[in-house]
């Protein structure tokens, strides 16, 4: 493994591969009814809705894996990470998928799925996020990548 490889790979929260499965035929909306989140904002909505197709058969079955994120991230440092991994950007449907299996990683701080970005009414490019709230639960957002990201953001991305 070469030195930057190994270096790269200390952004891997902790090595563990999350499988995702299922969903074939499903939209993300139908996907979303059964993650059973307690709030799914507004722009989260409008970035399902942009986006809503059903999962191929190829696209259905995956790892993940969480990168972490650093100080006031921007977001070109955790996708060159993920190049110089060669990791792959997730799709929109993986930030539900991940949801349905894994919503108890949320506890620990928000995942962002840097999958390639929608447009909000104003011009801005948003993803989905992931983050738990004590009061509402499990929540789905939208937020923009021109953004600095907190410390606590881990980053999905296709091994």
């Amino acid at each position: 493994m070469s030195v930057l490889r190994r270096l790269l790979s200390t952004l891997i929260d902790s090595g563990e591969r999350y499988q995702l499965e299922g969903g074939v035929g499903k939209t993300i909306r139908e996907l979303a009814m059964e993650a059973r989140f307690g709030s799914i904002d507004a722009w989260a909505r409008m970035v399902i809705a942009h986006n809503d197709r059903p999962l191929t058969e190829e696209q259905s079955i995956t790892d993940m894996a969480l990168l972490k994120g650093g100080s006031h991230e921007r977001i070109t440092h955790p996708l060159m990470a993920m190049e110089a991994l060669k990791f792959h950007r997730p799709i929109h449907a993986d930030a539900v998928r991940f949801a349905r299996k894994y919503h108890y990683l949320t506890r620990e701080g928000p995942v962002a799925f840097l999958h390639e970005p929608s447009q909000d009414p104003f011009g801005l490019r948003c993803v989905l996020v992931l983050s738990w709230d004590y009061f509402n639960g499990l929540q789905l957002t939208a937020d923009y990548i021109g953004r600095r990201w907190e410390s606590t953001v881990r980053f999905a991305a296709r091994p």
